[in-house]
């Protein structure tokens, strides 16, 4: 067997990120145009000159954590929860 060979059959690593970005992408335009939390942090990303798909990563990482807050917390949504993830 070839390193090539060898290489292709390495079990994805653990976190992988398309079921991650699978749940959360649909997610961001509604998140960003709604959610003023968001909508800030994207704006402040884009004063800061990054690349827009810096600031959609940026702000689908942001929306999960907020909501794994929520679900360890078992709280509902509130403002209260963004600052935590700062």
């Amino acid at each position: 067997m070839d390193r090539v060979a060898a290489s292709s059959e390495v079990a994805a690593p653990s976190g992988a990120g398309e079921p991650r970005y699978a749940v959360a992408s649909p997610c961001l335009p509604s998140a960003k145009k709604h959610n003023p939390v968001i909508r800030a942090f994207a704006a402040r990303l884009l004063a800061k000159r990054k690349p827009p798909q810096v600031v959609l990563t940026a702000c689908m990482r942001k929306l999960l954590i907020i909501l794994k807050l929520m679900l360890r917390s078992d709280e509902m949504w509130g403002p209260q929860l963004a600052t935590l993830t700062q």
